[in-house]
């Protein structure tokens, strides 16, 4: 995951979604994938779907919490029969079928 741009203009946000799961940081019911925002040189990590924020960290910061939020999770990985691309799946412990990060490409596993 990469910030737009290292370089803010005043007032500018920029955003950097992600896989990760909400229903893994303190909302088990909630469908959403946190989001960093970044607005000056504050970030928040909020959820796509009902908007709680989940932290609050300096922009500075904000690649660094998401790494390790995301290494705390469980991880399901998948090699692409097409592309032979490794696939990760952050929150997941296993996957049956997904869609190529790499190619695009639909693989049913089993």
């Amino acid at each position: 995951m990469l910030l737009a741009s290292n370089v803010q203009r005043p007032g500018a946000m920029n955003r950097v979604n992600t896989i990760i799961p909400h229903s893994d940081f303190g909302s088990p019911d909630c469908c959403g994938c946190l989001v960093g925002i970044v607005v000056g040189e504050r970030a928040s990590i909020v959820c796509n779907e009902c908007s709680a924020v989940v932290r609050l960290v300096p922009a500075t910061e904000l690649q660094k919490t998401l790494d390790e939020m995301e290494i705390g999770l469980s991880l399901a990985t998948a090699l692409c029969p097409h592309c032979r691309n490794v696939n990760l799946f952050p929150g997941l412990s296993a996957v049956t079928a997904y869609v190529c990060q790499s190619c695009g490409r639909g693989v049913e596993l089993g």
